[in-house]
């Protein structure tokens, strides 16, 4: 059984009863998703019983996970939550009952004190029994599940999916553009994708690519890239070679390629920190022809990315992200390149830039596609698309879209933000809205706020990976945030 003890439940329900409501209801359905016999609601939270044979297994320890996520979400509006397990017990067929295990639960909670500070916790009859599914520390009379990925059993239904939006109008637009550099033959132009929401245009890029190659995965698409602030000529190709299976290269290039790999390749591989493709030369470099050096091996990596996919017989994509923020003589030595590329058929370039071409591009003669922030239409489509059954009131929708300038990221963090406060709830397979009365002006009045109160909520391993995502991207932005995921 699995009894998740929400802390003055009661008299939550009187303060607001529409999300007190909207909790139970979130708590039941977990409950029955997860394959529980039985789910009722009691005084103080919501009960689960699960078929015996399940009685130790992953499904109650899912369930159990799962309703501990959800009430860590709230818990910024609770008084308190806790979530306990035990092996047996009697259920009521009239939820206006309390049954004795109802109450014995209640009290262990209560006696505990676990309810400050949420888990999922087992009494000493169920712990022996689910140690096999988790790693359990005692805490008083009860045993606390410790937070690890190893000790939460997956499904496949748990898998978490792409967490980006892509309307499918604007994509095939990109897909469109793609299409006629094909059926045109070699030397035609590149495809630059411009738009001011830089985010959405390199994953519209990025989608376009996986669609083109089937997504899967074996060989990655080459993709060159800057991070923020870093302007240097190495770094668009520093990028591109980090991570990059070297070692296959030479394989794909014909004699004199294969004796100017050999010369070029340690020097790139020294400024990436990696070590160097087995039966390649060793000689010494000067620093003046280092830069030199990089770009060659870049070249000849991205020409034997191209001949890898052409054996295949598939297209052969090259990402550009952001090239407007290329220095430009890594620019110019890059286009160099990319123009000889563009002379093989199953080569294509995807660009992304902010606005308008840097004046490199134009020996690309590349093909403009322009993705414009969503209007207040296009984020209701989008919103209705990723959660289906909900009616998100019009005024909602319209003011999410002044707030996030209609970029695709800053709705998606304000729609989680609307997820953790319960205004959006999954039911079944359908999701609802849930009205309360002044919930517009509550929205945080930037993307900065509504990523903040996101990530509060998180379990203290999540904000650590976190911390290290942002510290190694270069996106500490705020102090807030900075305070937040170092101190929180």
């Amino acid at each position: 059984m699995v009894h998740a003890e929400v802390r003055n439940l009661s008299q939550l329900t009187k303060i607001d009863p529409e999300f007190a409501a909207a909790v139970t209801r979130q708590l039941r359905d977990i409950v029955s998703r997860r394959g529980a016999s039985w789910v009722g609601s009691v005084r103080g939270g919501v009960e689960g019983a699960f078929p015996s044979e399940r009685g130790g297994g992953a499904a109650t320890l899912r369930a159990a996970a799962e309703m501990d996520q959800t009430l860590a979400g709230h818990g910024d509006l609770l008084f308190g939550y806790a979530v306990l397990l035990s092996v047996d017990g009697e259920v009521s067929l009239d939820e206006a009952v309390t049954t004795p295990t109802s109450r014995r639960l209640r009290a262990a909670v209560d006696a505990s004190g676990v309810t400050a500070h949420g888990g999922v916790y087992a009494d000493a009859e169920a712990a022996p029994l689910l140690a096999t599914a988790g790693q359990w520390r005692q805490q008083g009379a009860l045993w606390r599940l410790l937070p690890s990925d190893d000790a939460m059993p997956v499904d496949a239904g748990d898998v978490p999916q792409d967490w980006f939006w892509c309307r499918r109008p604007d994509l095939h637009r990109v897909l469109d553009a793609v299409e006629e550099r094909l059926n045109s033959g070699t030397g035609s132009g590149a495809v630059v994708v411009a738009g001011t929401d830089r985010s959405a245009v390199r994953r519209y890029l990025l989608r376009a690519a996986s669609e083109l190659v089937g997504d899967d995965g074996a060989t990655p698409v080459p993709r060159v890239g800057v991070l923020s602030g870093r302007k240097s000529p190495v770094h668009p190709f520093l990028n591109l070679l980090a991570g990059a299976d070297l070692e296959r290269v030479g394989q794909f290039l014909d004699g004199a390629e294969r004796d100017i790999w050999r010369e070029v390749a340690p020097v790139a591989t020294a400024l990436i920190g990696g070590r160097a493709p087995l039966g390649v030369n060793h000689a010494a470099s000067y620093p003046d022809r280092a830069f030199h050096e990089l770009a060659a091996a870049s070249q000849l990596f991205l020409l034997a990315s191209v001949r890898e996919r052409a054996i295949a017989t598939l297209p052969a994509p090259i990402l550009c992200l952001d090239a407007d923020q290329y220095h430009p003589t890594a620019l110019r030595a890059l286009v160099r390149g990319l123009r000889d590329l563009l002379q093989l058929p199953q080569t294509i370039v995807l660009l992304s830039v902010a606005g308008a071409h840097p004046p490199e591009l134009a020996a690309l003669r590349p093909r403009r596609v322009t993705l414009r922030p969503l209007s207040r239409v296009a984020a209701g489509e989008l919103i209705a698309d990723r959660y289906p059954g909900a009616t998100v009131p019009a005024r909602v929708v319209a003011q999410l879209t002044r707030l996030t300038g209609g970029r695709v990221r800053s709705l998606q963090l304000y729609l989680r933000y609307l997820e953790r406060r319960g205004k959006l709830a999954v039911t079944g397979d359908r999701w609802i809205w849930i009205p309360r009365r002044a919930q517009v002006a509550s929205l945080p009045a930037s993307t900065d706020g509504a990523a903040w109160r996101v990530a509060r909520a998180l379990p203290e391993d999540q904000r650590e990976a976190l911390l290290v995502v942002h510290l190694g991207a270069g996106l500490l932005r705020t102090e807030h945030m900075a305070r937040l995921l170092v101190t929180a």
